[in-house]
């Protein structure tokens, strides 16, 4: 197989995919079958590359002033033309125009109220969480006053306040945003990445919900929460060993 189960490392992507379905799990993430990438998708990694890269040019000024909104503008189109591939010519254009108005709200409603202290696009491997090999890529994490940490992921897409949700009786799983937070700070803390701990965490959303604003839906956990998803992380694995 492309990946065998010793070289696996658990992904907040692969456990939700196979909490979904694990057939789409063994052929997606162990045989490596190659699926085309939607419209979406394809537009979500640009918007996350701008921010990124917008981010980085804020951290190499020497007053850490955030660059204009042109720039912004800028980087997002390369990122976008980096995308093209993916679209249709319509979907391209009408795609490209969508995400720029949400980047231009953002920029005049959330972008200058930001944390600077912090760093993006985190990546943290060769770390364990209950005996799993398990890895991921913090969108951001920020500092905030007291010594403490926060977590924070961006998303595209409508905002959907079921995938924040705990678990209760309807989904005992929990909404999958739900898990992936809990799973970055299980995931910061097991690396032992920095001595500050993990006071929050929270969705920003990079489209606009219903009522025309930008919401933020921030989540802390508690230690039962935390053991909740630990435990999950060592059944899933557990059940892809036994295949």
């Amino acid at each position: 197989f492309p990946v065998t189960i010793s070289q696996f490392s658990l992904t907040i992507t692969t456990l939700n995919r196979y909490l979904r379905c694990p057939i789409a799990f063994w052929y997606e993430d162990l045989l490596k079958v190659p699926g085309a990438m939607s419209e979406a998708a394809a537009a979500g990694i640009a918007v996350h590359s701008t921010l990124q890269k917008f981010f980085l040019r804020m951290k190499t000024d020497k007053q850490n002033l955030w660059p204009s909104a042109e720039i912004l503008y800028r980087i997002y189109s390369r990122e976008m033309e980096k995308m093209r591939i993916n679209f249709s010519p319509d979907g391209y254009e009408q795609r490209k125009a969508l995400g720029l108005e949400h980047l231009r709200r953002l920029y005049a409603e959330q972008i200058p109220f930001w944390k600077k202290r912090a760093v993006v696009e985190r990546r943290i491997s060769n770390t364990e969480l209950e005996g799993v090999p398990v890895s991921g890529v913090l969108d951001k994490i920020e500092w905030l006053d007291g010594g403490k940490i926060r977590i924070v992921d961006f998303k595209t897409g409508t905002p959907d306040t079921s995938k924040t949700a705990p678990p209760d009786e309807k989904n005992p799983l929990g909404g999958p945003y739900w898990r992936q937070l809990a799973f970055y700070q299980l995931l910061l803390e097991s690396a032992n990445a920095y001595p500050e701990k993990v006071e929050k965490t929270a969705v920003i959303w990079l489209e606009p919900d219903k009522r025309g604003t930008f919401p933020v839906s921030e989540l802390s956990f508690s230690p039962q929460d935390l053991n909740f998803v630990r435990d999950l992380v060592r059944q899933t694995y557990d059940n892809i060993l036994a295949g």
